[in-house]
This record gives structure tokens, sequence and C-alpha cells, in this order.
């Protein structure tokens, strides 16, 4: 599916998972432990710190089949700052999509392998791949694209 603001939307998301082949433990349950909480389900927004912590999360979320909304925001930005709570709120509001938000200026890295052009932006990341984006602090397409990929399985 084409969104209104990228080109190819079943690219792959850019190194943020990592593509070892899958080996499941002995006793899955404590697996199932260490999954749920790599990304919690409260309708909190997980701020990353780091490559591995945003690798980590993205891989959990493959495992648990839910959908990412990763958030590229700037402290000094207004429109990012505008955004934030509604964010949250939309957070709060779908517990069963993970919430990250990743400052530019702390992983300069993941914005450039992102291609991040502007903040604030929005990805949508599902088993692994960017299937949709919002450029801009557009609470609207926001909103609208948060109901349509989560009304999918």
């Amino acid at each position: 599916m084409k969104g209104e603001n990228d080109d190819d939307m079943t690219k792959a998301a850019p190194d943020s998972v990592d593509k070892k082949p899958y080996q499941k433990p002995e006793d899955a349950a404590i697996e199932d432990e260490i999954i749920e909480s790599d990304i919690e389900l409260d309708g909190s927004v997980i701020s990353i710190h780091s490559s591995n912590e945003l690798q980590t999360k993205m891989r959990a979320a493959v495992r648990l089949s839910r959908l990412v909304i990763l958030y590229f925001t700037a402290t000094w930005c207004g429109p990012c700052r505008f955004m934030a709570p509604i964010y949250k709120a939309f957070a709060e509001k779908h517990r069963n999509i993970v919430f990250l938000k990743v400052d530019i200026d702390e992983l300069g890295n993941e914005a450039h392998r992102w291609n991040v052009n502007s903040v604030p932006t929005f990805f949508f990341v599902k088993d692994g791949k960017e299937i949709d984006k919002v450029a801009g602090a557009d609470k609207s397409s926001l909103e609208r694209k948060i109901a349509m990929h989560a009304a999918k399985p």
C-alpha cells in the first residue's frame, strides 16, 4: 500500500530487525516473559536511547506480531512538543501497538538510517517492514493511519 508521504511503503525497515534465524529456547514461557518485558503494552511511550535498544524493541514487536509506531522527534522542535501529548494519548488508547520515541539529536545515526528529513516523523512498522509514515505535526493523518493499521491483523 502506498502512503501519502513515502514512495515505497513496503521497504524493509533499515537494519532494525536482526535477520539471524530465530531459535526458540527450551523454556518458551521464560522467553515470552522476556519479550513482553522488552515492549511494555501498558499505554506508555517507550523512549529509545541506543541503537541496540531500538533493535531489541523491534525484534520483540515482530515476535509478538505487534504494530510499531516509531516517532522521531527533537527537544528543540515546536511541532514535536505539540505532538508529544497527542502521541502519548494515542499510546494510552491503543495498548496493542508499540509506541517508540527517538530523539534525533541523541540517535542521529538512527535518524539517518531511517531517512528522517524533518521532525516530527512517524513510521509505521509491521513484521520489521515500514508500511506507512506521517511526516509533520498532522494529528488527523496520524490518527487516521493508526486506526487503519491497528484494524489490520
